[in-house]
């Protein structure tokens, strides 16, 4: 095992040197003062061979702030949709080995400038507003990390571009960095025919956090995708609104995937309104684990004791999830007890509980 490792990191390192042309002659004599690596990989850059444009827009991502120089070049290449030939590792149990992929070179010209930094912050907000639309999706990405409010207006107007890969992009970005202009137009890009946007919208209001966001995402429970209830029910839960109370415990009773309703209980628990124990005592019979266990939690967080007896019956759990988060939730809830009557016997026999097991 250990001469295989050997021989493929040898067998890397020669392909490393051979793939990025470090320590190539044909380099620009006139590089400005620049490093040579950095002038060579702005010289692929206009290389006929996709692949070798592809492989430059890594290598000079990788210098980060050393290859500002190659911005201009990498701006050009951000309409670029002619496919390279890149690789991954992907893990095995026992050894990890490269897999080759195809990618868009515009997307790897992306990937490159949000690597350099700050500094392609400007040339790129001239391409977000050009009429390339890929183009404009990937000067998208290539800003996706960069938190500049001069970014703000043009994410909020790329909401209603016409391509849905900006539109849920630029939502995404704008609950990334909390902007609260974008609120309103945020709530009214919920209608937006692509369930992937909705789904970055819902994720973008529970972020910024404003309370004008609470009526949209109880709505969005009653989306045709599920996906989008599900985040909409995780997003009520950051905002803690008990009106979202009734709207959640119809989705924990009726949602067909067990994401929605798992998501719908540990709303529940977070919001902390007690008219939500009922359901999710029901909860507990759940046939999906993760939906017990969100329910388990849910009802420790609520505080209620009532919820020993039928917590109870989940020690012995076929799931270990369940019964771990069953444990924890007992100990807090018996640590309530203690504290609200100190005198009390441990084994206090408990009157019949309304939807219990």
């Amino acid at each position: 095992m250990e001469i295989r490792r050997l021989h493929l990191l040898i067998a890397l390192t020669l392909s490393w040197s051979f793939v990025t042309g470090y320590g190539a002659k044909d380099v620009d004599p006139e590089g400005g003062g620049l490093p040579p690596e950095v002038v060579g990989q702005i010289q692929r850059l206009s290389s006929p061979d996709a692949d070798e444009r592809g492989q430059a827009c890594r290598n000079l991502g990788q210098m980060k702030g050393a290859a500002a120089a190659a911005i201009p070049d990498l701006i050009r290449l951000l309409g670029d949709k002619t496919e390279w030939r890149t690789w991954t590792w992907k893990p095995e149990p026992n050894y990890v080995y490269g897999l080759h992929i195809r990618r868009p070179i515009g997307e790897a010209a992306a990937n490159a400038l949000r690597a350099i930094g700050s500094q392609c912050i400007e040339p790129v907000m001239v391409v977000m507003r050009s009429d390339d639309s890929l183009a404009r999706q990937n000067a998208v990405r290539a800003v996706f990390t960069q938190h500049d409010p001069r970014l703000i207006p043009l994410m909020i107007h790329a909401l209603k571009d016409e391509n849905p890969y900006v539109r849920r992009d630029s939502a995404s970005w704008l609950g990334k960095f909390r902007a609260g202009k974008a609120v309103e137009p945020l709530i009214a890009t919920f209608s937006d025919k692509e369930s992937s946007v909705r789904r970055s919208t819902v994720q973008a209001l529970g972020k910024i956090g404003d309370r004008r966001a609470v009526v949209p995402l109880i709505n969005a429970l009653k989306d045709q995708d599920e996906s989008v209830k599900a985040c909409a029910a995780w997003m009520l839960a950051r905002l803690k609104d008990v009106r979202a109370t009734d709207p959640l415990v119809q989705t924990l009773k009726e949602a067909k995937w067990s994401g929605t309703r798992r998501a719908a209980a540990a709303a529940l628990g977070a919001i902390g309104d007690v008219r939500a124990f009922g359901p999710l005592v029901e909860a507990l019979r759940d046939d999906d684990r993760g939906v017990r266990t969100e329910a388990v939690k849910a009802l420790g967080e609520l505080g209620d004791t009532r919820a020993i007896r039928p917590l109870q019956l989940l020690v012995d759990d076929a799931e270990d999830r369940v019964r771990k988060a069953a444990a924890e939730a007992l100990k807090h809830l018996e640590e309530v007890q203690e504290e609200a009557q100190p005198d009390a016997p441990a084994d206090r026999p408990f009157g019949k509980i309304p939807g219990s097991l």
